[in-house]
């Protein structure tokens, strides 16, 4: 249904996206208006209300083709022509004070005449001209909102593309680098100074395809260098027998950082297939990896190494893991049931905790033990469950091991010990009983809970203070929240609604000791 009619005074011959803010569109037209060069306007959809809210003068751009661009609450757009080399510019419109700004003459180096929008990612904008560049075939930039800086990204080629007339830049996932075979391959090197230091910068192959990224968090690292290297051959063991993935990556850097630096390292889904298909790995998902910190340099096999506490997101079909470092070295990856700390056995005893059942042991030992964890639910047969080496001069020291699969009823465990001569024994069987769990007066109403909201009722024998927590089947603490109590019946709201669907673990911690209760979120 046709709803305003556009003419000369107002604009004309609109080329662009609509874009909607504060429930208003807004848009642009290429010719029309006070000077003929375009318009900037405002459609109010409830009222069917048209205002021409900037006619463009030539010298602040002219002949708008794309849309505009949300960020910060300011609409940033460019034109076809206008400003001081009459090549178009790049601008922002203030909705609120209708008036517009005039940030970057666009020139032939950065590139020229755009017919496009701005694209917003990581809160710059990136946008395309149809000429211009070192081969006037038209250029990707890149505009800092921050710094008012514009820099020209990539030229456009006849091979590729060129002259880029339609549509707006796409941020898609780029592909993991695969590397070579057996092979040491350096991404690129990139400085971080203080004005690029709270940045997340990737590095790629020569191909552009990720490799990682670094936020140096303030860190000015200097010249920083990544390189990784791909394991062509069986899959890899590490000096424990561990198994780890095909990938390991290297980041070395001119400067130390002296604060904690994040870093997110790629890998493909063929080499998680790999070491999950290989017997001994214990890697089913992709969760049961885990980022290890070495000192090799991008070596073919891994050395000793630490595992650090890391994060997963699906990257299109391949994956990438997150950490916080405190310094910078090599990093590989393997199932997150190996631990860089050796362990050994004189004492195997084991309790109950609200999200796992800890299980402790102490050892004396001649030589180097490998301890495989095995869980029964009958007492018969056994399925193991973690790993765990220890060298002969680390035996003195007592171990824990934590099950996070823990289920309601009776759980058996044994220890199985193999020696570095190969001879195996075994542990007595421990028993521990979740049949009988201590809610301790807890209720939690509802229970499933639906909503945003649950309340726990619970009894005091005296003002206390408390701490409230919730923990999911993984053992990852969802939030922690602290109280003071008086004496008598306290009724605690709960926020449930940041929880996704699932079985989560309230637990109450006072003077008196811990208190527990599971509940359904849906």
């Amino acid at each position: 249904k046709q709803k305003v009619v556009l003419s000369a005074a107002n604009g004309a011959r609109p080329f662009g996206r609509l874009t909607l803010y504060n429930n208003k569109l807004y848009g642009m037209c290429m010719l029309g208006g006070a000077n003929g060069k375009g318009s900037l306007f405002e459609y109010l959809p409830d009222i069917n209300g048209f205002i021409k809210r900037h006619d463009f003068d030539g010298v602040n751009g002219s002949n708008p083709r794309g849309g505009l661009t949300i960020h910060n609450n300011l609409l940033y757009g460019l034109t076809q022509q206008g400003g001081s080399l009459d090549s178009g510019i790049l601008f922002a419109f203030d909705p609120v004070t209708n008036t517009l700004a005039k940030k970057k003459d666009l020139n032939s180096s950065t590139g020229t005449f755009p017919e496009n929008s701005l694209s917003l990612l990581n809160d710059k904008l990136y946008g395309i001209t149809s000429f211009g560049g070192s081969n006037n075939l038209g250029a990707s930039f890149e505009y800092s909102t921050e710094t008012g800086t514009l820099i020209k990204k990539a030229d456009l080629q006849l091979q590729t593309a060129a002259y880029a007339r339609t549509g707006e830049l796409l941020a898609v996932p780029a592909l993991v680098a695969p590397g070579s075979p057996n092979a040491c391959i350096n991404a690129n090197t990139v400085k971080i100074t203080a004005a690029n230091a709270s940045e997340w910068i990737a590095f790629t192959d020569a191909e552009g395809r990720a490799v990682a990224e670094i936020n140096a968090n303030g860190n000015v690292l200097g010249n920083t260098t990544v390189r990784f290297y791909i394991n062509a051959g069986p899959t890899r063991k590490d000096g424990n027998g561990a198994y780890y993935l095909d990938r390991n990556i290297n980041v070395t850097a001119e400067n130390s950082p002296v604060s904690t630096v994040s870093i997110r390292l790629y890998i493909r889904k063929q080499e998680f297939e790999a070491l999950k298909n290989t017997p001994g790995s214990w890697v089913m998902q992709p969760s049961d990896l885990q980022v290890f910190q070495g000192s090799d340099f991008c070596a073919a096999a891994a050395g000793s190494a630490t595992k650090l506490a890391s994060g997963l997101e699906s990257w299109a079909a391949d994956y990438v893991y997150t950490a916080e470092v405190s310094s910078l070295s090599s990093y590989y990856f393997a199932g997150n049931i190996h631990t860089a700390l050796p362990v050994s056995l004189l004492q195997f005893s084991g309790r109950p905790l609200p999200a796992s059942n800890e299980l402790t042991w102490k050892a004396d030992c001649i030589g180097d033990i490998q301890f495989t964890i095995e869980r029964s639910t009958d007492g018969s047969s056994f399925e193991a469950i973690g790993l765990i080496f220890a060298r002969e001069q680390d035996c003195s020291q007592p171990f824990k091991f934590n099950d996070i699969r823990t289920t309601m009823g009776r759980t058996y465990y044994r220890l199985r010990m193999r020696e570095d001569d190969g001879e195996i024994s075994y542990s007595g069987i421990l028993v521990i009983d979740r049949t009988k769990p201590d809610q301790g007066g807890l209720v939690l109403s509802p229970n499933p809970v639906s909503g945003p909201e649950a309340v726990l009722n619970i009894q005091l024998e005296r003002k206390t203070a408390a701490s409230l927590s919730i923990i999911d089947m993984s053992g990852k603490r969802m939030f922690t929240r602290r109280l003071q109590l008086n004496a008598g019946p306290s009724r605690i709201a709960v926020d449930t609604g940041m929880l996704p669907a699932g079985v989560y673990l309230l637990v109450f911690e006072d003077e008196g000791g811990l208190r527990s209760i599971r509940f359904i979120k849906q």
